[in-house]
C-alpha cells in the first residue's frame, strides 16, 4: 500500500509540475537554490520530479516484491513501468534520465520476484533491463557524454 500511495504522489507532483503550478517565483527560487542541500543543476524556476524522486517510488516497489508474497511479479512491473517513464522522460530532460540506481533498483525487484513467481519470466525480465542498461551506456560513450 505504501508503494501505491508513493506512485500516486508522484504522479500528482508529475501533473503539477507539467501545468506549471510549481513554478516558483523568482526570488523565491533564488533563495531556495542558494541552501546548501539544493544541487546546484537544479532549474532555479520549477520543482519538478527528479531521478532520485523516481527513484525512492521505485525503490519502494522493489521492496514490496521482495515483502508480499503474491504480488513480487505486479510490484516488479510497476518498478520497470517507472523506469520506462524515466527513460521516455529522460530523452528530454536529463534531470530525469535513469542512472545506475535506478537500473540496479528495477533489476532487484525482478530478483525478488523470482521467489514468489516464475524464475524464468524474473529473470528474463531482468535480464532485459540490464541489457537496455548496457546499450544506453555504449550509445551515451559513442555520443561524447
Amino acid at each position: 500500500e505504501g508503494a501505491l500511495r508513493a506512485e500516486e504522489l508522484l504522479n500528482q507532483l508529475e501533473a503539477l509540475s507539467e501545468s506549471g503550478e510549481l513554478d516558483l517565483p523568482a526570488g523565491h527560487a533564488q533563495e531556495i537554490i542558494n541552501k546548501d542541500d539544493i544541487s546546484d543543476d537544479m532549474d532555479s524556476s520549477q520543482l519538478k520530479p527528479n531521478v532520485r524522486t523516481y527513484s525512492m517510488v521505485m525503490n519502494a516497489w522493489a521492496n514490496v516484491s521482495k515483502l508480499e508474497s503474491g504480488s513480487g511479479a505486479d510490484a516488479a512491473s510497476h518498478c520497470e513501468n517507472i523506469l520506462n517513464k524515466m527513460e521516455e522522460r529522460g530523452a528530454v530532460d536529463a534531470a530525469v534520465r535513469p542512472n545506475l540506481v535506478a537500473y540496479v533498483t528495477a533489476i532487484t525487484a525482478w530478483a525478488r520476484a523470482a521467489t514468489a513467481h516464475g524464475v524464468d519470466h524474473a529473470a528474463s525480465r531482468a535480464e532485459h533491463i540490464l541489457n537496455r542498461m548496457i546499450d544506453l551506456y555504449y550509445t551515451t560513450d559513442e555520443d561524447g557524454d
